[in-house]
């Protein structure tokens, strides 16, 4: 696998209230914001959405591992040592759980 060059996982989200007391959602990684996830007050879906949006920010690092991990599994054999398919599944599942802010 060619190295990444991003900033280095894991990411989390913060949320804290801003300025206009209105939550803010920041995605952090090794204490140094990355991000920010700005939203529309007036869309009532508008804060959920933008923190599903950080969320989704936050578990990039992990899906990339758990799409390489997978790949890599079945390049080696589709069938594959059991071991290797459950631990990439539960990457996969782990990772898409913090996408989804779970």
């Amino acid at each position: 696998m060619s190295e990444t060059k991003w900033t280095a996982g894991p990411w989390r989200v913060e949320t804290t209230a801003g300025l206009d007391g209105l939550p803010d959602h920041h995605v952090f990684s090794h204490g140094r914001r990355i991000a920010q996830v700005n939203w529309q007050s007036e869309l009532p879906s508008g804060e959920r959405e933008a923190f599903s949006n950080a969320s989704l920010m936050a578990a990039a690092p992990e899906l990339y591992q758990a799409l390489a991990k997978w790949q890599d599994v079945m390049t080696k054999s589709p069938q594959g040592p059991r071991s290797e398919l459950i631990d990439a599944r539960e990457t996969a599942r782990a990772a898409l759980a913090k996408a989804r802010g779970e």
